[in-house]
């Protein structure tokens, strides 16, 4: 798993490419890049949640 700088460096190139092919590409590219940026976020979400899993909550949610 990619970690760090190298993980936020991934994210960004990921999404530099998506622009690019949700604009220029194919709509089965536009398609399969949206479940890549989709699946990234959720990936940087769980991220975030590891990293301030230790903090108290500033607010339920509601």
């Amino acid at each position: 798993m990619v970690e760090g700088d190298e993980f936020d460096e991934m994210v960004e190139a990921c999404i530099e490419a998506g622009t690019l092919v949700l604009d220029r590409g194919s709509e089965e590219l536009q398609q399969i890049m949206r479940m890549l940026l989709y699946r990234l976020g959720q990936e940087v979400a769980r991220r975030e949640e590891e990293v301030f899993a230790g903090f108290p909550k500033l607010h339920d949610g509601a």
